[in-house]
């Protein structure tokens, strides 16, 4: 522990305070590796994905999804099981479902991020009450 405090430019006793000892701090770092691993996945099998059907080797998402969720259920589960356990969240998409979250959260993060220049910069107000106007 001493020894990553120091990389880290801590105390050991700041560690200390957040994990309780190495072996927990190893489970923290296995499950945000574990998380990372999968989120890369999701994404190399999405893009891949979307550049096969670019190409026309699949006549519909579906059929593409079904072909992957085919290769995943392949594997070796003693050897797989997290990647076969988490196929279907990534060859079973509903793209309408996927656009309407993504649009959802850009609207969202739009919208905090104007509240936020309004209560910093007042004459953001101005320029909105100018721009209704003209509608």
């Amino acid at each position: 522990m001493r020894k990553i405090a120091d990389k880290l430019r801590v105390k050991t006793a700041s560690l200390y305070y957040h994990v309780k000892n190495k072996e927990e701090l190893m489970q923290l770092l296995t499950d945000r590796i574990y998380m990372l691993k999968n989120h890369i996945q999701g994404f190399v099998a999405e893009e891949v994905q979307l550049q096969a059907k670019a190409r026309n080797h699949h006549s519909s998402y579906e059929e593409m999804g079904e072909q992957y969720d085919q290769f995943y259920r392949q594997l070796p589960e003693e050897r797989f099981p997290n990647m076969i356990h988490q196929a279907s969240y990534t060859t079973k998409t509903n793209w309408e479902n996927e656009f309407h979250i993504g649009l959802s959260v850009l609207i969202d993060g739009f919208s905090a991020k104007l509240m936020r220049g309004k209560a910093r910069e007042p004459y953001l107000i101005k320029l909105d009450h100018c721009a209704n106007a003209e509608r």
